[in-house]
């Protein structure tokens, strides 16, 4: 392939124990072998191409082996190139070593944050998105990815929710809890104390409006809808609800409305179609409410992050004190040394979801995979302008924070508009981090607004949680988390 011959033997062995690996129906003591040739061949390309004897030949070849077992999805109708990217867990060598290291742990595509695909025309970054386990019984999931170019993520969503349909019907497992959770910890509480301020309590139906922003399946908003309609149901109380999800890619939000006893009580149910940032910039979009709006934006805005490759030095990856005594022997934890015959094996592994926040933006804890993600960084545009030496540094998948995603397209806050229309706003978000929205409280004043974190409250370590709501807002006092401001 590349005309090298030490890198052909590399190619010759990946190739042996990848056929007796699938061949074995993914026997799990022929992960280790599979791994450790996997990245035996990635390392002997990254040190082919950095060389002065680099090549196109070799450029290419190291673009087939970053993108092993991961495969491209393009849209419909005239290729433009891939928009989105999968792979599968039970395949991938980069997965594997997470079932290496940690055998029981739940699938998670966070454990492989960044992948790339080859299409007919191009090959770029695809960020973790969602998973879908084959069959009920299967130990393989199939991960998807969406396009790390801003240009391009559009269509992402497009493509995979199309592809979801066929799949999985883009369920979310963990959305269940979490609606409980909001419902419990925020809806709730706040309904009764915003009742009692009013000087009544229901009698027969309690009215409750909710606007999904960024609502993808509407499953969420269903979610949230069913768990308050049954404890009200519990009160001998009835539930009413009007609903409108916002969203420019929405994959049949009124699915998850057809049981029979939630559908009964959805008084309205409009989704539409646009980008939340033009919507928003149009006033009078709903009709005004006299009871109560929620207004929900679920793991949304972090799906408009900035993802690329980045070099860092080793003590930025230090989590604990303990971990500064290891620091630099870092490289024990790369595969192609620890799991080769005489290497000390999958414990020295690091390769987990554990966020690391950097200056740069955040991370997560898998230094095993820093050749990886330094041959993705060699094919990135970032990196093929980037000549530095970093033979020292950590090589890491970033994603950050965009603050434009909190203006609408008139220049104008995003929770300002949300609050005109409702009478608190819940926010989910993995990279919404509090500096980031007291930032944004800075640059556009937001006079009369409250903001508390919820995330601790509401027990996440995933990503962050807020409410905000006006100043003047009496029943909000119910609602409890650390006041931003």
């Amino acid at each position: 392939m590349l005309g090298v011959q030490e890198a052909t033997q590399h190619v010759d062995a990946l190739e042996e124990v990848w056929r007796d690996y699938i061949r074995s129906s993914f026997d799990p003591k022929l992960r280790r072998e599979y791994c450790f040739r996997y990245f035996a061949l990635l390392d002997a390309l990254l040190a082919q191409t950095e060389s002065g004897f680099a090549s196109k030949g070799r450029e290419e070849a190291l673009q087939r082996v970053l993108a092993f077992e991961c495969f491209a999805i393009e849209p419909a109708g005239p290729s433009c190139g891939p928009v989105a990217a999968g792979t599968t867990t039970l395949r991938n060598p980069c997965y594997l070593l997470a079932k290496l290291r940690a055998p029981e742990a739940p699938d998670d595509p966070q454990l492989v944050p960044l992948v790339t695909a080859l299409g007919d025309r191009s090959q770029g970054l695809f960020y973790h998105y969602r998973q879908h386990k084959l069959c009920i019984d299967s130990e393989n999931s199939l991960l998807l990815y969406l396009s790390a170019s801003q240009a391009t993520r559009q269509k992402s969503f497009h493509v995979i929710n199309a592809l979801e349909q066929l799949v999985g019907q883009g369920t979310d497992p963990r959305a269940s809890e979490r609606a409980k959770r909001i419902a419990h910890k925020v809806i709730l509480p706040y309904l009764e104390s915003a009742l009692s301020f009013a000087g009544s309590r229901p009698v027969g139906i309690v009215d409750l409006e909710l606007l999904d922003l960024g609502a993808g399946s509407g499953l969420l908003a269903a979610r949230i809808c069913q768990e308050i309609r049954r404890v009200l149901a519990n009160q001998d109380m009835e539930s009413r609800f009007r609903v409108w999800m916002v969203d420019l890619s929405l994959s049949d939000p009124g699915r998850f409305f057809a049981g029979k006893r939630l559908r009964a009580a959805v008084d309205c149910l409009t989704a539409i179609g646009s980008d939340y940032r033009h919507w928003l910039a149009t006033r009078d979009q709903l009709p005004r409410y006299n009871g109560i709006r929620i207004g929900l934006v679920s793991r949304f805005f972090n799906n408009l992050s900035d993802f690329l490759t980045a070099a860092v030095p080793p003590s930025s990856m230090v989590r604990t004190k303990r971990d500064r005594t290891v620091d630099v022997r870092w490289r024990e934890c790369l595969p192609s040394h620890c799991l080769g015959r005489s290497g000390v094996g999958s414990d020295a592994l690091e390769i987990s979801n554990a966020r690391i926040w950097l200056d740069s933006g955040r991370t997560f804890a898998q230094r095993s995979l820093s050749q990886y993600f330094r041959g993705l960084h060699l094919l990135s545009p970032s990196g093929a302008e980037d000549v530095g030496d970093h033979d020292d540094r950590i090589f890491v998948p970033l994603r950050r924070f965009r603050p434009q995603c909190l203006l609408t397209s008139d220049g104008e806050s995003v929770l300002e508009r949300l609050l005109a229309d409702c009478s608190i706003v819940l926010i989910q978000d993995a990279d919404l981090r509090p500096q980031d929205l007291l930032a944004h409280r800075e640059q556009m004043r937001l006079p009369g607004i409250v903001a508390i974190d919820m995330t601790k409250c509401l027990r996440l370590k995933g990503h962050y949680s807020y409410a905000l709501a006006r100043s003047r807002d009496r029943a909000f006092g119910s609602v409890i988390g650390e006041r931003l401001w």
